[in-house]
């Protein structure tokens, strides 16, 4: 059972939330007072596409931490590749979540796992009656421990069945994580907890997947992973990142007692989420969507690749043999002042990507703030994109497939107008399309 303080919680929960359906249901009445969105801040976690062209966004807007609630259609600004999009709905109501609480339980974990556990159930305690929960245990090996349901019972006594013992196959477990959520439609969040980095015990990695892998497959299958590290001994910007890049939240407890006020931060930001929906007017192109969200003064950015169309008839391999390299030999990029042309490789012998893959290319800058971030100067999505770039150092961050790099990016005058971004070894990704015009066909 819930302690008195988070069954306060859990009836603050319910309260605001039957408050914001009056809200959402009486919108249109000249007496509802508008809700002030000064200082609040929006997110976008999740995008939805399975009825494309109807694409449903779900967002938390926080104000002193807190979501803020009441928000109607007025509210929000939505632009999809600077395209707006109306008119905008706001659901008065949140269908069923699906989320996945991924527990460390490597040997570190052992002084720390009795109250991790009671925080994990608690966590549980404060989700609706039909939101379906799965746990995913992992040390030196990943193991679902309840699979997606709503017995509580059941998934409280696998929790309190597992032991501390092993090693951290940290990527290992959140690929997993994600990969089991890819055929769920509807709300989804993985909620991580761990207190180390990725490690065989001798200080080299132990996972198969790397963090780059992770963030591809989050952004495939569209699901915010929210990071909680435990103690001082982690690998805090990659946790940091997991959570910024998928749409979540990261936050961190110096001790084991703090994890119960964290869990219960996260219930309540899910319970508080906005549905906002909409009829896309661009096509499903093959191409990604870049969706930014407005609410007052803060912007959210999240891309997503709408579900292709049409019937096949007859396919043609439109494939490349690539024999990637062992080494990467780029390190940094200097270009020139103005515009210029980036382009990418997946090995040094390799031609460059074709303007149809799709890709994403980001220019970061060159000092991350004090939590490790570094502020988005410009994005691009297309394998060989032109950028206008200013002088300076800068970070670019290039993801074409399943292939990722970042490199330093210097701009001064008496350098090149144009650039390419060697990906190096690893896998290739093959596609075929239903004619030279139409789209890659996609996994589904």
């Amino acid at each position: 059972m819930p302690s008195p303080c988070r069954s306060c919680t859990l009836l603050w929960i319910c309260a605001t939330l039957l408050s914001f359906s009056g809200l959402a249901a009486g919108q249109d009445e000249p007496t509802t007072p508008r809700v002030t969105v000064a200082g609040a801040n929006v997110q976008i976690n999740q995008i939805e596409t399975s009825g494309f062209p109807k694409v449903v966004i779900f967002a938390t807007v926080l104000k002193d931490g807190v979501p803020l609630l009441g928000l109607a259609e007025r509210d929000f600004r939505v632009r999809e590749d600077e395209v707006d999009q109306e008119p905008l709905t706001v659901e008065p109501k949140l269908t069923p979540l699906s989320v996945s609480l991924t527990l460390d339980t490597s040997g570190s974990m052992k002084k720390r796992l009795r109250q991790s556990k009671e925080a994990a159930k608690g966590f549980m305690a404060l989700l609706a009656a039909q939101d379906r929960v799965q746990v995913i245990g992992f040390s030196r090996e990943v193991k679902t421990i309840y699979p997606l349901g709503v017995d509580r019972s059941a998934a409280e006594a696998a929790i309190d069945q597992t032991v501390a013992r092993g090693d951290t196959a940290l990527w290992d477990a959140l690929h997993a994580s994600v990969e089991s959520l890819r055929g769920v439609t509807g709300r989804k969040a993985i909620v991580l907890l761990s207190d180390g980095v990725d490690d065989d015990g001798t200080g080299k990695p132990l996972s198969k997947h790397r963090l780059a892998d992770v963030l591809a497959i989050a952004g495939q299958v569209n699901v915010p992973i929210y990071a909680i590290g435990l103690g001082t001994e982690l690998d805090e910007p990659a946790l940091k990142e997991v959570a910024d890049d998928t749409g979540a939240f990261y936050l961190n407890a110096v001790e084991a007692s703090d994890l119960a006020r964290l869990y219960d931060t996260i219930a309540m930001q899910l319970a508080g989420q906005y549905t906002i929906s909409y009829e896309s007017s661009l096509p499903a192109d093959g191409q990604a969507h870049r969706v930014q969200m407005r609410v007052g003064d803060s912007t959210s950015t999240k891309s997503y690749l709408p579900p292709s169309s049409g019937v096949a008839e007859r396919a043609i391999d439109q494939s490349t043999t690539i024999v990637p390299t062992v080494e990467v030999p780029t390190t940094e990029i200097s270009l020139q002042p103005g515009k210029a042309k980036l382009s990418a490789r997946l090995g040094p012998e390799s031609p460059p990507l074709e303007k149809g893959e799709p890709g994403m290319w980001q220019i970061l800058a060159a000092e991350a703030d004090f939590e490790g971030r570094r502020k988005r100067i410009a994005m691009h999505h297309d394998a060989q994109p032109m950028v206008t770039l200013n002088e300076g150092d800068h970070k670019l961050l290039v993801e074409v497939g399943d292939a990722s790099r970042m490199v330093a990016l210097h701009v001064q005058a008496g350098f090149p107008a144009q650039g390419v971004i060697v990906l190096g070894a690893g896998q290739v990704k093959l596609g075929a399309r239903l004619g030279p015009e139409s789209p890659p066909l996609e996994k589904g």
